[in-house]
């Protein structure tokens, strides 16, 4: 029986306040090994780690039934896996760590996963030791998708591969973060929910698995302890970490639109503008609208866009920026800057929801097109210009939650907070 498992990175309550224990896929322990991780609610079957185990692909839930996949695990041919678990026995695993000597910046890989909450309760962490991990070239991107037609919406480009599954092959994974797909030498295909699986699933990823687009990671992604004693004793999520949920909307347009107050003349470039005269106020979710600056000369709506849809309804046919606009339009004789804020991973989708809008409805074009996209690293750049800010309380944090954001997925996003929590949580113990 041939597997492939796919196993969901940076799930569950691991990215709030624990250190993300699936980061050791990103890294080779002290003695060059590649470990990888899977976490799992209840029992994961021997049979699954196995030698007929063909990959583990890495995959990163964008909505609903669309995934993206961010990496492939070929496990070596001598590996072994060690269980962290209420069904296991810890000292066991302890006592197998001890001996292999799996540690990273001389910690072992058992303290790192101590630090999560959820370890003694009822968490359980397998770490898969020995093989390669492999990811995509850079801008390569492979989603999985429920729905081909909604993925060519908001993903379609020439460096995209889309692959539509069944819904049930996506489907809510209840109490585990990994699904298995297993096809024997007599062509019958199963998973861990369905007897048989006449679309072939399996084939699908097998088929991804097997693509000569890989490139190894284990190379470049070695812990270096130079970077850390960088760090060391620095409280590196500040704000962030205390708002706990900085990527929501009304947190960010908060904090950005009060620098805007403070330093109106730092955003005038970024905004676009020639001759805006004075600030006369900034104002946060008049009309709905996250961020209304008005200068004396021009008015610019900036509409931040990090998890909501531009999307009203399900029809695509409505959109709240031609709502704001046509407010604005009607109460402001003034010059008008329409600008959408978003992450770089965001922008693509963006723009394909906005021409599917159209498309739809034609009579919209003329709002939509008002509007300019401008990305959060554009929003770095910017920022890293000004210098008469980086005195200001927060301002560092708010760059450093910027910079989060200017990366060209989501999971990278993702992948860059975990860095900080396991390296700071390494360094802290040096």
């Amino acid at each position: 029986m041939k597997t492939i498992l796919l196993n969901a990175m940076f799930a569950g309550t691991f990215g709030e306040k624990n250190i993300d224990g699936e980061i050791i896929n990103f890294y080779l322990d002290d003695n060059g090994i590649q470990n990888y991780f899977i976490p799992e609610y209840g029992y994961l079957p021997d049979s699954v780690i196995s030698d007929n185990m063909v990959a583990i692909l890495m995959i990163s839930k964008i909505d609903g039934y669309t995934f993206e996949i961010i990496g492939k695990y070929v496990p070596g041919a001598n590996g072994s896996y060690v269980a962290h678990s209420i069904k296991h026995d810890i000292q066991i695993s302890n006592d197998f760590i001890s001996q292999n000597h799996i540690t990273y910046g001389g910690i072992p890989l058992n303290d790192i996963y101590a630090t999560n909450t959820s370890v003694a309760k009822n968490f359980s962490l397998i770490s898969y030791r020995g093989g390669t991990v492999y990811f995509l070239p850079p801008q390569k991107r492979i989603i999985l998708a429920g729905s081909y037609e909604s993925a060519m919406r908001d993903f379609s480009n020439d460096n995209t591969d889309i692959y539509e599954l069944k819904e049930y092959s996506l489907a809510k994974w209840g109490s585990k973060n990994y699904r298995v797909f297993s096809k024997d030498n007599k062509g019958c295909y199963k998973n861990s929910t369905h007897c048989t699986d006449s679309y072939n699933t399996y084939d699908i990823l097998e088929g991804i698995v097997n693509d000569d687009i890989w490139i190894t990671g284990n190379s470049k992604y070695n812990m270096d302890i130079s970077m850390l004693d960088k760090i060391r004793n620095v409280d590196y999520l500040g704000i962030n970490h205390i708002m706990e949920g900085s990527h929501v909307e009304l947190l960010s347009s908060n904090w950005l639109a009060h620098y805007i107050n403070m330093s109106p003349e730092n955003f005038i470039d970024f905004f676009g503008l020639s001759n805006p005269g004075r600030l006369v106020s900034v104002k946060r979710e008049k009309e709905n609208i996250d961020i209304l600056v008005e200068f004396e000369n021009i008015i610019v709506v900036v509409e931040n866009k990090i998890k909501s849809s531009i999307v009203e309804n399900s029809s695509g046919f409505s959109c709240q920026l031609e709502k704001y606009y046509n407010y604005i339009e009607s109460n402001f004789t003034k010059a008008k800057k329409y600008i959408v804020l978003c992450p770089d991973y965001k922008k693509r989708q963006i723009e394909n929801q906005i021409t599917t809008i159209k498309s739809n409805n034609p009579l919209s074009s003329i709002a939509l097109d008002s509007y300019i996209i401008k990305t959060y690293s554009e929003l770095k750049s910017n920022c890293l210009k000004h210098t008469n800010l980086s005195y200001a309380r927060y301002y560092i944090d708010l760059i450093d939650f910027i910079d989060d954001h200017s990366t060209l997925c989501e999971h990278d996003k993702k992948k860059k907070l975990s860095e900080k929590r396991f390296s700071h949580n390494i360094a802290i113990k040096l």
